[in-house]
């Protein structure tokens, strides 16, 4: 189970779930993944007019609303945004998740080329802090 907590990015939601393991398989989970956690990346750090963004995985709002890619990429282009198909090295800027620590494919290209991940709810308030319009 280490060995598989270690390979997510340990982010504060990824922590909160280990914590919640913990309970149940032993403690020692989160304090190792929090040893290997990157810095966690702010949207203001690495989101800017024209940033090339790629997303993965389908968004759920706080009130349960489902958000696909094109719903994601429409609102990434109202902020200024431009939404990317695929997570390649030299033409993606940031990765934009639909949960924080997901496995996916781009996620672990994303982290192999060392671009920065973020997760859906920190692009929606970033974009709502640009005053975009952003489904609850």
């Amino acid at each position: 189970m280490l060995t598989a907590a270690g390979r997510v990015p340990a982010t504060a939601a990824v922590l909160d779930r280990l914590r919640g393991l913990e309970e149940l398989v032993g403690a020692g989970l989160a304090e190792e993944a929090a040893m290997r956690a990157p810095e966690p990346v702010g949207a203001d750090e690495v989101l800017y007019p024209g940033a090339r963004v790629c997303f993965t995985g389908e968004v759920l709002t706080p009130s349960g609303r489902s958000l696909g890619r094109p719903q994601m990429e429409d609102l990434a282009r109202a902020g200024g945004l431009h939404p990317v198909p695929s997570m390649t090295k030299t033409r993606t800027d940031v990765l934009v998740t639909a949960e924080a620590g997901t496995q996916s494919g781009k996620a672990r290209k994303a982290r192999e080329y060392g671009k920065p991940v973020l997760d859906a709810g920190q692009l929606l308030a970033w974009l709502a802090a640009r005053e975009v319009p952003v489904p609850d």
